[in-house]
């Protein structure tokens, strides 16, 4: 009942006029890899549609993959969804250039039927350092009002709390975080029976045991296991999302795998467990660590601020619809 109720009210009318309280809006910084797998897409695309019933406000996107198309095709998105101004940073050391950016290529570069780029690009190629945004940003917003939602490596993360004092704040970056964030969201790890060092810490392992042991906020982490069960089918994508005018998310969702293929949705659960935190299983507090090979441990603790989410097949079956109707539902700016 509680998973029906979330499926039926995400949108609903009240949220959809904007009469919502402010106060209840979760302030969040999307961190993300965008250009490894479509699952970034659509948790920016459930970000944003999050952000149109004022349950989110976003406050930037911070980009750490290398290539020359990530902060374009991330660019594109924002402004297609009307979000435009929302600040676009890049990583001063990012990860990787050129390997797995085929999605990000196919929204940055698509052409409209009279061989146009289809998508404007707001930022139009400036883009602020990664590290700068973060403390401009947080610098900016009350104590404990910021949620960092992580999809993709710890690079940012780790020079975020590396930095010193600048211009922004006289804090160092892990005095900053300490107090102004009050939530970490990473999709990061894996807790199944035969665990592997998921991709989201193998790509910067040094970085990723960084964020573990130095985050100075509660951290919860969505792993592996639960989106690899849970899955975006590209018949829902492919008939919802033809609209008559190219959509960033279907030529994201189409642009790295031939069809049909169903995409794992890895990264939207970070998302989701912010805005329904009833639709998953919570284990105890306690620490979370990560070893120098890139596995991930689970220490109970009394006094522990971390938690991994975790889910039955009622919960992953009940997810997978709140993520179809988060997709298929059009965004605010291209509402009669």
């Amino acid at each position: 009942m509680l998973a029906a109720a979330a499926i039926l009210g995400i949108f609903s009318a009240g949220s959809a006029s904007g009469s919502e309280n402010k106060n209840d809006r979760i302030n969040v910084i999307f961190e993300t890899d965008y250009g490894n797998d479509a699952d970034d897409a659509i948790a920016l695309d459930a970000i944003l549609k999050y952000c149109d019933a004022g349950r989110m406000k976003l406050l930037g996107v911070s980009t750490h993959k290398g290539g020359d198309n990530i902060c374009p095709a991330v660019d594109a998105t924002l402004t297609w969804y009307g979000y435009g101004k929302v600040p676009l940073a890049r990583s001063p050391r990012p990860v990787g250039s050129g390997d797995g950016n085929g999605y990000a290529d196919s929204v940055a570069l698509k052409r409209d039927a009279s061989g146009r780029i289809a998508f404007a690009q707001a930022h139009k190629g400036r883009y602020e350092d990664a590290i700068a945004f973060y403390r401009r940003t947080l610098a900016r917003q009350k104590d404990s009002s910021v949620v960092v939602i992580s999809v993709g490596f710890g690079t940012n993360l780790a020079l975020l709390l590396e930095s010193g004092p600048d211009k922004y704040s006289p804090l160092t970056g892990r005095e900053l975080v300490a107090r102004k964030v009050r939530l970490l969201s990473i999709m990061a790890g894996d807790y199944r029976e035969k665990p592997f060092v998921e991709f989201n810490v193998s790509k910067d392992i040094p970085a990723m045991r960084k964020v573990f042991a130095e985050w100075p906020t509660d951290i919860l982490e969505n792993p592996f296991e639960i989106g690899e069960r849970v899955v975006c089918p590209s018949s829902v994508i492919n008939e919802r999302l033809s609209w008559g005018r190219p959509h960033p998310l279907l030529c994201a969702f189409n642009g790295l795998n031939p069809n049909p293929h169903n995409q794992a949705a890895f990264d939207v659960m970070s998302v989701i467990a912010l805005v329904h935190p009833e639709m998953f299983s919570h284990s105890e507090p306690g620490t979370i660590t990560i070893d120098a090979q890139g596995y991930n441990h689970f220490t109970p603790s009394a006094t522990g601020r971390h938690r991994y989410l975790y889910t039955n097949e009622a919960q992953d079956a009940a997810l997978q619809k709140l993520i179809i109707k988060i997709v298929s539902t059009k965004p605010k700016n291209f509402r009669k």
